[in-house]
């Protein structure tokens, strides 16, 4: 009797347990939006972040429109006008654009003029040696060329289709295990190029914190038709405050526009100076800040407000592998009362055999 008492209080433990874990998760579904820079569409400010003022602290408009008048040194500063499918130009060359207000909060040194309005495609390239020089035209190869044969973007890079991509995101936090699974699938980037997942964090006095989101590597490489899929699993969840206070507001991919580099734990090497080519081809330097070598395309909210309704979305097609457990796992309680038993069962056992 008394051992199936116990089996009984198990069980119900265990299902309890089982119950109460499933219970403890929470999910946040979100639905990509394009960006032509960090929180901005088309000039304008995409959401509204914690205890962060609206302007140049919280958006930049990294890319502009192609200016293509002789001598023109700055793109045109996209609007929601400009970008409007019906109204805009949607077949307008998209183009390399320093943020200057966004610059100058942060304190970035201004790039070189020679950087600014190029198309996406004519974003200076490696070429050894710290020095950079434009990828040159096909059938134009010298004999030793420089830079060294490399992928690059062949096809011009149009505002309708940069605007045009799209993506689903899902997190997922055990409040049991403390961890969390971040998984999201994007459509519409730029095809074989190479982007970074980074996560925008406002932290305790209202100043923005961008991190790589779930450690490094965290780069992602789009196929032949735009898609990419990210997937990450986290000790944290990103729905909570951190430790200090910070809140993370958004998650971007960022397109790396010079030859696919990334920079480590930097989005843009904005406070260092490189060496480039130019068309004379008498080198030059210049910053490497935004708007030049990186651009936000997509972004995903999380805790900011504000902006397109996060959902319902469809899953996510990849699953983030599980992180180990910070607490007891659910099988822990099933042990101990199986050890419990088995204690039982031979104390029972000796009592008989004594009483005999």
């Amino acid at each position: 009797m008394l051992r199936h008492s116990l089996w009984c209080y198990c069980f119900l433990a265990v299902v309890t347990v089982a119950a109460t874990s499933h219970a403890q998760t929470r999910t946040l579904r979100a639905v990509g939006v394009a960006q032509t820079g960090p929180n901005n569409q088309c000039g304008a400010q995409v959401w509204t972040l914690a205890g962060v003022p609206a302007g140049p602290e919280s958006s930049g408009n990294f890319l502009g429109r192609r200016d293509n008048s002789l001598g023109a040194t700055k793109a045109i500063a996209l609007t929601p006008s400009i970008c409007d499918p019906d109204y805009g130009l949607p077949n307008a060359l998209v183009a390399t654009n320093y943020d200057d207000a966004f610059g100058a909060v942060r304190g970035w040194t201004v790039p070189n003029v020679l950087l600014e309005n190029l198309s996406l495609q004519s974003v200076p390239v490696p070429a050894g040696n710290g020095v950079y020089a434009p990828i040159p035209l096909p059938g134009s190869v010298p004999p030793n060329p420089l830079p060294p044969t490399i992928t690059q973007p062949t096809d011009a890079v149009l505002l309708g289709n940069w605007l045009a991509a799209d993506g689903d995101l899902e997190i997922i936090c055990d409040d049991i295990n403390g961890t969390a699974s971040i998984a999201a699938r994007m459509s519409g980037l730029i095809p074989h190029r190479v982007y970074t997942m980074w996560g925008t964090w406002a932290d305790a006095v209202g100043e923005l914190v961008t991190t790589p989101i779930g450690g490094m590597p965290n780069v992602l490489v789009a196929d032949r038709l735009g898609n990419a899929e990210f997937c990450r699993a986290v000790q944290f969840c990103p729905l909570d405050l951190a430790p200090d206070s910070s809140e993370l507001q958004y998650l971007s991919a960022v397109y790396m526009g010079a030859a696919g580099q990334t920079y480590g734990s930097e989005p843009y090497e904005a406070f260092t100076t490189g060496a480039y080519v130019g068309v004379d081809p008498l080198p030059f330097l210049s910053s490497r800040p935004g708007g030049i070598v990186a651009f936000d395309h997509l972004s995903f909210r999380i805790n900011a407000t504000g902006g397109p309704d996060p959902g319902p979305t469809s899953p996510p097609m990849c699953v983030a592998p599980a992180l180990p457990a910070a607490a007891m796992p659910n099988w822990g309680l099933g042990s101990l009362c199986a050890g419990i038993l088995l204690g039982v069962s031979v104390l029972l056992r000796r009592t008989a055999v004594r009483s005999q």
